[in-house]
């Protein structure tokens, strides 16, 4: 099957300037031609004209939770199974839409729902997953309520469980059931969390043993370590003992800059969350109270957190783009926005959101960028979104979506 995009303005995530007048000729769900100007098309092609829209590469998060469906995870679990995977699935869907085709999930999504998109039953993105979030006791996903004395429910399979993680010879067993379990790479909590019970966000969570054990472990099958990181000294250690993906940081000092660099990791802001989810639609979400609690604290330091990430955006650290999103909140491709909020040009904060984050994915090499011989996850856009970002923020400017060829919304008229 051949499917060729015409008439279009090309951002291909190569080049710093958009081509004019581009075609992208799609074939058996691999780019086989791009260029600008008129060719002969084969016959039996379907031809989009998409009027002078952006054709551009689709959008990727690397830090969501598509499993996670409540603002409180024991109200997820309290839910019925089949309401739950409804809402999950209605997830899935809406985050295609708004023009994301790949999207690494940082917890609670397993490979039951990754395959359940791969085998077509649920239109979604295509995910990674990093399947349990890893936690020491009374760290950030340790859920258990001494009071009640309930925590995590037994596994229904539904989704991933947080694993409570104690000790090197179990960090090493809790990587190897993950990678079992079909991991892409593993999360481990390094400091506390806005939606934890236990902690406070510059808590720092598991000895560098133990994050010694996860980095071996996971580069011993040619994985890597992504960390929940809100409190710096968490950074900073967890960057000491190999970790690839620092997410979040509220704060940062330039030791945890030159370490990025020297390391060659990546740093993830999930800016999203924390301004938009957490801060400005506080009062629309019925958080638990403990939340409420960090998010007031939480709302006195925004600047300080955007100024953090501008810093290391301005010191040329590999920055990647990720929500965050959890609890069904509609906030796709505002991280794209707020980036430039921090120093990025929109054109950059795409970039961050295709490229760089396909190097995180690992997946370099078939999607992030328009090029001959990758994968077709394509998306067609209103306007100008490398001028002005918040055309990404809104779904309704995203017409066209096309994951490896295939079309999952066309609006184009």
């Amino acid at each position: 099957m051949i499917t060729v995009l015409t008439k279009g303005r090309l951002l291909d995530c190569v080049g710093d300037e958009p081509l004019e007048n581009a075609s992208v000729v799609i074939e058996d769900g691999d780019i086989k031609d791009v260029y600008s100007g008129e060719k002969a098309l084969p016959k039996e092609a379907t031809v989009i004209n998409v009027g002078g829209r952006t054709i551009m590469p689709g959008l990727t998060d690397a830090h969501m939770h598509v499993a996670y469906t409540h603002p409180s995870i024991s109200m997820q679990f309290q839910d019925p199974p089949i309401v739950t995977a409804l809402l999950i699935k209605d997830n899935c869907e809406r985050i295609l839409q708004a023009g994301f085709t790949s999207v690494y999930d940082m917890g609670m999504a397993n490979q039951a729902l990754k395959k359940a998109i791969d085998d077509g039953i649920i239109k979604g993105p295509r995910l990674r997953i990093c399947n349990a979030m890893l936690s020491p006791t009374a760290g950030h996903s340790d859920f258990y309520n001494p009071v009640t004395r309930t925590g995590v429910p037994e596994d229904i399979g539904l989704y991933a469980m947080p694993r409570i993680v104690d000790g090197v010879d179990e960090a090493r067993k809790a990587a190897r059931e993950q990678f079992r379990a079909g991991a892409d790479c593993l999360k481990a909590m390094v400091t506390g969390g806005v939606l934890s019970p236990h902690d406070e966000v510059w808590h720092v969570q598991f000895s560098e043993g133990e994050l010694r054990a996860f980095v071996e472990e996971a580069e011993d099958v040619g994985k890597y370590l992504a960390v929940h990181a809100e409190g710096l000294e968490g950074a900073k250690r967890a960057l000491k003992c190999g970790a690839k993906a620092i997410h979040h940081v509220f704060y940062c000092d330039d030791e945890f800059i030159q370490m990025l660099k020297e390391k060659d990791a990546f740093h993830v802001p999930t800016l999203t969350v924390m301004v938009k989810a957490l801060v400005e639609h506080s009062d629309e979400i019925a958080w638990p109270a403990y939340t409420k609690t960090k998010i007031e604290s939480l709302k006195k330091i925004i600047p300080e957190m955007m100024q953090t990430t501008e810093r290391i955006i301005k010191s040329g650290c590999n920055v990647g783009s990720g929500s965050d999103l959890i609890a069904r909140i509609p906030l796709e491709g505002w991280e794209i926005k707020l980036k430039t909020e921090c120093g990025m040009t929109p054109y950059q904060a795409i970039k961050s959101a295709t490229v760089v984050n396909s190097k995180l994915f690992k997946m370099e090499n078939s999607i992030g960028t328009i090029e001959v011989s990758k994968w077709a996850d394509i998306i067609v856009v209103d306007g100008h979104p490398d001028e002005d970002a918040i055309i990404l923020a809104d779904p309704n400017n995203v017409r066209l979506v096309m994951k490896r060829g295939d079309i999952f919304k066309n609006t184009i008229s």
